[in-house]
């Protein structure tokens, strides 16, 4: 509904998504997702309809953890997913990139993630792609692909590049390129991908001027 859908979970649950900057959750830099589900505390002891050894919100309680995958809605090209501890510390993030214009697809794994809380970054715009093509061409073929794929990449000037590629959860799948080497204007590699599953990939090419992306499907 509007910004977000559950598109599934494994139980009852409550999900929040604020903007933490100004304007609307499909245009915000930054925000706050909660998932929260039943709660537990373990250190009450039941006598029929009444309790005693009263200590509602002391340690330990427990929230039922829930498996769940969400649809968000943001103009972005792609997003930081960080878990975030009780003080809103984080531990590191995922990144998402979008399935398609400004829909991401979320997994919130809270058995892994240990937390009730999410901060949610937004880089880029849905656009981004189209924006940077100026700077710099990013393609690669036959897609879809099979046992391998020619990457190739043309640069108005030499640059430091570094191509990356992620799964459709942001999981990162294989470094094609280390951004330390020498600056290149064009490349042109082979790419094997008899080891990768068959599914959907996206290649992020990140030079000093910008960052080009590009779709793949292996098959």
């Amino acid at each position: 509904m509007g910004n977000l859908t559950v598109l599934q979970g494994n139980d009852f649950g409550a999900v929040t998504w604020i903007s933490i900057t100004n304007g609307p959750l499909g245009k915000s830099r930054e925000s706050l997702l909660t998932v929260s589900s039943k709660t537990q505390n373990k250190n009450m002891a039941w006598d029929g309809m009444n309790t005693f050894q009263d200590h509602w919100g002391s340690a330990p309680t427990e929230n039922f953890p829930l498996i769940m995958t969400l649809e968000l809605l943001v103009d972005a090209a792609q997003l930081r997913l960080y878990p975030l501890s009780a003080k809103g510390a984080e531990s590191g993030f995922t990144t998402l990139y979008p399935v398609g214009p400004g829909r991401f697809l979320v997994d919130i794994d809270q058995v892994n993630d240990q937390t009730l809380w999410y901060g949610i970054e937004a880089i880029g715009d849905a656009s981004a792609t189209d924006e940077v093509s100026d700077t710099g061409h990013f393609s690669i073929s036959p897609n879809p692909a099979g046992d391998w794929a020619a990457l190739r990449l043309s640069l108005p000037k030499a640059e430091n590049v570094s191509i990356k590629m992620f799964g459709t959860q942001g999981q990162l799948v294989r470094v094609l390129r280390n951004g330390g080497g020498m600056p290149v204007s064009e490349l042109s590699e082979r790419v094997d991908l008899q080891k990768i599953p068959a599914g959907v990939y996206f290649l992020e090419c990140r030079t000093e001027n910008g960052t080009l992306f590009e779709k793949l499907l292996v098959k």
